[in-house]
């Protein structure tokens, strides 16, 4: 306490925070929750506070937990959320405890059942049987089994839209140049051609290859994204 006091009273004479926190040895933390403390309800700020909680959680008037312990009793199948309901329609003029404070109450008279839970136990894969180092499933490399394709892979086609106004190139940065205005797409499209096409007053849809990434106008310089195009389908219901 005259530690605690001399403290305070030497911060209130101006010396610094850090400083007396050093002299004093406490954390920079502790020293303001000292002041704090002191400036809001005086010298019994500085003495020891209890470290009993204020309340007692699922702390129940005695009455009311023998009840929940009767319930239990006469009815073994009862669960917590059931006894819960059964004494908020009893009005016994105080307040229904929560359905963790019930099984807290019953956990404490041992009328819980707790389960077993199995555990796992990891199963490996079944393993060769080698008989000497670096023995092999058929005594064949990978490299043995590997079967070249005979389809020549020759990339992408020429991208053509020929349903739509225009074909643009995105750049690098993800944009389309239309009229002197860049519109920002995406730069995963940048290389690649896309569509536009005007679809309303002021307002153009943008396509790559079958699918429609979303629309912009004169406004908006950038995509806003249509439909997700590979979204789940909901085909309609064919008529009775």
């Amino acid at each position: 306490m005259d530690e605690r006091l001399r403290f305070v009273a030497r911060l209130l004479e101006g010396d610094r925070m850090a400083t007396l926190c050093r002299e004093f040895g406490i954390s920079r933390k502790t020293g303001y929750k000292l002041y704090r403390r002191y400036r809001d309800i005086g010298l019994d700020g500085l003495t020891d506070r209890s470290r009993r909680p204020y309340r007692q959680a699922n702390k129940l008037p005695v009455q009311l937990e023998s009840r929940i312990v009767q319930l239990r009793t006469e009815h073994p199948t009862w669960g917590a959320p059931k006894i819960r309901e059964k004494l908020r329609r009893l009005e016994l003029g105080v307040q229904t405890p929560a359905i963790s404070t019930v099984h807290a109450v019953l956990d404490r008279h041992g009328l819980v059942t707790r389960r077993h839970r199995r555990r796992y136990k990891p199963e490996g894969t079944t393993l060769s049987k080698p008989h000497q180092p670096n023995d092999l499933l058929g005594m064949r490399y990978p490299s043995e089994l590997y079967v070249r394709s005979t389809r020549a892979y020759h990339g992408l086609e020429e991208l053509d839209y020929p349903f739509h106004d225009h074909s643009h190139l995105v750049t690098r940065c993800g944009r389309i140049c239309l009229d002197n205005r860049k519109i920002n797409l995406s730069t995963v499209f940048a290389g690649q051609k896309v569509g536009v096409k005007q679809v309303a007053d002021q307002v153009w849809l943008v396509s790559f290859m079958h699918y429609d990434l979303g629309f912009f106008d004169n406004e908006c310089c950038r995509v806003e994204a249509a439909e997700n195009p590979f979204g789940v389908k909901v085909l309609p219901m064919p008529p009775e």
